[in-house]
């Protein structure tokens, strides 16, 4: 057998599952046996069969009419089967035992109620201690917590502890917010026959109605003002990202006419060559001066070219052109002539030994 799915009985899960229970019985029609007597199909007796008055039929033949069939008498005796397994199979573990000596389901729901609802003195103070201890949740709709508060009121009606209307109203109005203080202080203001649980249900109900309207209210005047707010900022940093792409285009412009001016402009002259196409710092010139090796190369250089020039001009003195030198004045000079000769050659030697020592030094 498929059943639904509802919370099993518990110790502290009475009332959700009567509720659920009772459902479940209304959707299999088994209900009926629960809360009514019991239908038995009507038999015959023999009192039955005396004449029903105006009629030439006798009660007999009247009560057999109301017979059942054997159908409808199976499908009755079905459906009040099932109101008993609906019950049994919907109890936890532990109360069981409570109906498994019975098969009827309205004896096995009396069971239940007689042990959870019993209607001693400690069940009164129990669901007046629940009865005052309801109060409204932050976030819990309005409608089901004056629901709670009126089941409340009810439950302690069955076991004979009937409210008054003053403590139903007190109890709907004592644990409101702050928002709901102005209709609260207009209830306090009514009189005892306007002081009923019904009326101050209505009205707090259109009070919650107003409230929401104007919260929603409020809730779409602070998005629009949101929406300006946020549309003004990204207008704003569009204007200023504006506003730095001006200004970088405009020192790009300035650096591009900077940069042309500088390569149109001749450079020049140098300070210290007296030349254009380059400063100072570039000159050639002043790299050769201030470069010692090269000095002492060009001071070489110097130094072997004088030393040949002097050679040079010794030798012109010594060996003069052949018109100047007399043929008979040759014997007589031969000998003086090859000392000179000798003087220079040694002379030579020397310059060449100078020279080499200076190439030496250079390297």
């Amino acid at each position: 057998m498929d059943f639904l799915n509802i919370t099993l009985l518990t110790a502290s899960n009475w009332e959700q599952w009567k509720v659920e229970i009772r459902v479940l019985l209304l959707h299999y029609g088994a209900w009926q046996f629960i809360e009514e007597s019991k239908t038995e199909p009507a038999e015959t007796s023999e009192d039955s069969k005396t004449r029903v008055p105006g009629t030439s039929e006798t009660s007999e033949v009247a009560s057999a009419k109301q017979v059942l069939s054997w159908r409808e008498e199976y499908d009755l005796k079905l459906r009040k089967d099932h109101s008993y397994t609906l019950i049994y199979q919907s109890l936890g573990p532990e109360f069981k035992p409570l109906i498994s000596q019975t098969t009827d389901g309205a004896e096995a729901w009396h069971i239940l109620k007689k042990h959870f609802e019993p209607t001693t003195r400690a069940r009164v103070i129990q669901l007046l201690d629940e009865f005052f201890n309801t109060r409204f949740e932050t976030g819990e709709a309005l409608g089901l917590f004056l629901c709670h508060v009126k089941q409340g009121a009810e439950r302690l009606r069955k076991i004979g502890h009937q409210l008054q209307p003053l403590y139903q109203g007190y109890q709907m109005i004592r644990s409101l917010p702050a928002e709901y203080q102005s209709i609260v202080q207009t209830i306090y203001w009514w009189t005892d026959a306007e002081f009923q649980p019904d009326k101050i249900e209505s009205e707090l109900l259109l009070e919650e109605n107003r409230l929401r309207l104007t919260r929603k209210d409020l809730d779409t005047v602070s998005s629009i003002a949101f929406s300006n707010e946020m549309h003004q900022k990204e207008a704003g940093n569009y204007y200023k990202q504006d506003e730095k792409l001006k200004t970088r285009g405009s020192k790009v412009r300035r650096f591009k006419n900077k940069t042309s001016n500088v390569k149109n402009k001749q450079i020049g002259p140098c300070y210290f060559c007296k030349s254009y196409g380059h400063l100072i710092a570039n000159c050639k010139h002043k790299a050769a001066l201030s470069n010692p090796k090269t000095n002492e190369s060009s001071n070489t250089e110097f130094k072997v070219k004088g030393a040949f020039s002097e050679l040079e001009s010794n030798l012109i003195e010594t060996f003069p052109d052949s018109h100047e030198a007399n043929s008979s004045d040759f014997g007589q000079n031969k000998a003086g002539s090859l000392t000179q000769l000798l003087l220079h050659i040694f002379a030579v030697i020397k310059v060449y030994i100078i020279v080499l020592n200076q190439l030496v030094i250079c390297r």
